[in-house]
């Protein structure tokens, strides 16, 4: 007996069953952002104290990052809130965008928080930290389709800030190359 293609299956626990997938999302992983091991966070503790030392132990940025937390919370209070969207079809079946936009959320080192199952696909959503630019957000991927064609709509949303210094585009795009390449290596 012949087993069902898995790249024309929308349903994500069953695509996540099939051995196929599940090795792709495993090469993802291996190949995402790591961890810092305790010898490399002892060393950037340390070059911590010596930019502290250079500038002569002050607290500036101190009193930035509690701006920033105060800053944030009038920003939600205010209703600021950064949304960027991207969209991109994909002329392969929904089950294969579904595997690149997962690979791809995993080799960046997004931490998927939710699955919502849909009629023709799903909904993805992962965790975006924060950085220099933004606060943590989410970035939500919704991929729906059929056995011929795909379309993915991607979003990042930052709540409680109103201006992102571009990284919710720099994010998008990356997402959106990264599920490009997934797709095309078949």
């Amino acid at each position: 007996m012949q087993q069902p293609d898995w790249r024309v299956e929308f349903r994500y626990g069953a695509l996540m069953a099939q051995p196929e997938a599940m090795g792709r999302l495993e090469q993802a992983a291996a190949r995402g952002k790591k961890r810092l091991t305790a010898r490399e966070f002892m060393e950037r503790g340390q070059q911590a104290r010596d930019v502290w030392e250079l500038l002569g132990g002050s607290f500036d940025g101190l009193e930035k990052q509690v701006g920033n937390l105060l800053g944030s919370a009038l920003g939600r209070a205010l209703g600021f809130e950064i949304n960027k969207v991207h969209t991109a079809p994909y002329p392969v079946p929904v089950g294969a965008v579904l595997v690149g936009v997962s690979c791809a959320m995993a080799e960046t080192g997004y931490r998927l928080t939710q699955v919502l199952q849909g009629t023709d696909g799903c909904v993805l959503e992962a965790a975006l930290p924060r950085n220099w630019a933004t606060k943590e957000g989410s970035v939500v991927c919704a991929v729906a389709g059929n056995a011929q064609q795909a379309q993915v709509q991607s979003a990042v949303k930052v709540t409680g800030q109103l201006y992102d210094w571009g990284r919710g585009k720099r994010v998008l795009a990356d997402l959106s190359a990264r599920t490009g390449a997934w797709v095309a290596a078949g």
